[in-house]
């Protein structure tokens, strides 16, 4: 399977590139910064802007793991009409690791995380609009893989885990908690068996 994973260098996309390999599939790495690679993977040097349809047209997934400073945070509006302009038409799936700000409270569906979230509340507001682009204009295979609303980079893996697709989940402590670990893992099963197409999913610790 050819796996193209956008921001390959970053937090998630080091470890997206890592379990993708473990699992015997062909990567590409997509990263301005080839040096900042931890896997001796095939790459190219690219903007996320200038990614073309040419660049992912024998892919089977493309992973977009790009994340933003605060204040940037429009930009993954930009990137989802972006990404669908070059994949439209094709049958390149897309996972794009997302935000939790978006995701329901509870299953009446009447409030969202961000409701609560004081200055954070405009980033999620946008992931949320690039989320609904996507949602309302791709043509092409896709999951939006939310994270828990704490999501812990060192934490470890516990292979525990729930998954879901609009709603917050939690743990039995009432915590939305997941480490990167376990939601890279999730992120790859769910390449391998797909539960989720054109779809948001979610995950948290059991």
């Amino acid at each position: 399977m050819k796996v193209g994973i956008i921001a390959a260098s970053g937090k998630s996309g080091s470890l997206i590139t890592d379990k993708c390999l473990q699992a015997g599939m062909d990567v590409t790495a997509f990263v301005r910064h080839p040096k900042k690679l931890v896997k001796n993977v095939p790459y190219q040097k690219r903007d996320i802007f200038d990614i073309s349809k040419k660049d992912v047209s024998d892919l089977d997934i493309l992973i977009n793991a790009i994340g933003f400073p605060i204040g940037d945070e429009k930009k993954h509006i930009d990137v989802a009409q972006h990404l669908v302009s070059i994949l439209n038409g094709s049958q390149t799936r897309l996972l794009v690791v997302g935000s939790a700000g978006h995701l329901y409270t509870d299953d009446s569906r009447t409030g969202k995380i961000y409701d609560n979230l004081g200055f954070m509340r405009t980033p999620s507001i946008n992931f949320e609009k690039a989320y609904r682009y996507l949602k309302e204009n791709a043509q092409f295979p896709w999951t939006f893989f939310a994270p828990a609303v704490n999501f812990e980079y060192s934490r470890p893996e516990t292979d525990d885990y729930s998954l879901g697709t609009d709603v917050v989940l939690t743990n039995q402590n009432s915590e939305s908690i997941i480490g990167y670990q376990d939601y890279t893992t999730a992120l790859v099963n769910e390449i391998k068996s797909p539960k989720f197409i054109n779809s948001m999913m979610t995950i948290s610790e059991n």
